[in-house]
């Protein structure tokens, strides 16, 4: 820490100047620079001579070896308090930095844009306070901090700032019934696309739950949307849990497995030519194949059902006799019956399904009972199918 200190205040210091005035002593860099100058074939270190400032790193390095971990560490503590100024720069010093970078473009870019920024950030943290990002949305970052920075980057921050004076989107306007893209809505906010993509690609963990990418773009840039705070759940749209899911995303635990007994399974141990053992949307035609009698199996069904998917509330609703010979309905039932036992287990009153992967950015926003008619007509894209393996299939993984 302490190296790091000095060696940055050496590369803003003009060193021909302190050593032609006198030699004058400013500060204890100075005096110790005094001390060594005499090495140098120009009597100071000359920063522009790549030997010199080799030379004179090395000899920094050296007499930092010879304090004690518990020496440095005091002097790195002084500093902090303020004790000794290593890190205030005055005009003088960021000027030199400046000058001594001048022909680093990127540099002198980076510096322009961060200028220029700077005086539109506390409307930008009033933005994000009000959408509940802090400094405890990511672990171990700081979300305002990270998202500025990408619109300071992306030149955005005059955008951003235009786009909230002349009023925010809101998810109840975009919501539509069909597919709808991300990055294509927000261009109403004029930022650029490249600002748009790394916002909604920003994500992280929250106390070791996951925060998927969109979830902050959305509470920052709408106005109806907050990060979910002190509560399960992503995010907050007008009062209601909305839950967010990315490409590949679960309604349940990975790798979920079918935690009770069922006597279907039992059943179905009896025949040893059925041809997949996990699926209910296979093995059950295949029973009814074997002899077996509908109504009973209609009553197996569904306590399997029961067992797999404790909270929905749709099971005698989707598991009738008539699809019981028949491998789709099946199918399109269980996969109903998996949204809503998640539905009443979480909470959820809307889902936000966003493409992370393939089709970057395209989006469905539905409520549990549209998500449900979705499944009817999509079960295909939805997900996979459920078995007593894998109770939570991925979701859209081959895009939205």
């Amino acid at each position: 820490m302490l190296q790091k200190h000095l060696l940055y205040q050496i590369e803003l210091k003009d060193f021909s100047n302190h050593y032609n005035k006198n030699k004058k002593i400013v500060d204890p860099i100075t005096k110790y620079l005094n001390s060594i100058a005499y090495k140098f074939p120009k009597g100071y270190p000359n920063m522009n001579d790549s030997k010199d400032k080799t030379m004179l790193f090395e000899l920094i390095e050296q007499q930092l070896d010879l304090f004690s971990d518990e020496e440095l560490e005091d002097i790195t503590i002084k500093i902090k308090k303020g004790e000794e100024e290593v890190e205030n720069l005055d005009k003088d010093e960021i000027m030199a930095l400046l000058d001594l970078n001048k022909d680093d473009k990127e540099f002198i870019s980076m510096i322009k844009k961060k200028l220029k920024s700077q005086p539109k950030r506390k409307l930008f943290d009033k933005i994000a306070a009000n959408a509940n990002i802090d400094d405890n949305t990511i672990a171990n970052k700081s979300a305002p901090e990270e998202l500025f920075s990408i619109l300071t980057n992306t030149d955005d921050v005059d955008n951003f700032d235009n786009y909230i004076n002349t009023g925010q989107l809101s998810l109840d306007n975009l919501k539509s019934d069909g597919v709808r893209n991300i990055i294509n809505d927000l261009k109403a906010s004029k930022l650029s696309t490249d600002g748009i993509t790394q916002l909604v690609d920003y994500g992280g963990t929250e106390g070791g739950r996951g925060v998927g990418k969109a979830e902050l773009a959305m509470a920052l840039l709408l106005k109806d949307v907050k990060m979910m705070v002190g509560e399960a759940g992503d995010l907050n749209w007008n009062g209601n849990y909305l839950e967010v899911k990315g490409t590949s995303g679960r309604l349940g635990g990975r790798d979920q497995k079918l935690s009770g007994t069922a006597n279907i399974l039992n059943l179905v141990k009896k025949y040893p030519d059925i041809s997949n053992s996990v699926r209910p949307d296979l093995f059950i035609p295949e029973l009814i194949a074997n002899g077996e009698d509908e109504g009973k199996i209609l009553s197996l069904t569904k306590e399997l059902a029961k067992v797999m998917y404790p909270n929905a509330n749709n099971i005698n609703k989707e598991i009738t006799k008539d699809i019981l010979t028949e491998n789709i309905p099946l199918r399109i039932a269980f996969q109903k019956i998996m949204v809503d036992n998640y539905v009443n287990k979480e909470g959820v009153k809307d889902f936000l399904f966003v493409d992370t992967s393939n089709r970057f950015g395209n989006y469905l926003v539905k409520s549990p009972e549209e998500l449900i008619d979705y499944v009817e007509k999509n079960y295909t894209k939805f997900s996979g199918p459920v078995s007593v393996k894998n109770l939570s299939p991925t979701t859209f993984t081959n895009g939205i």
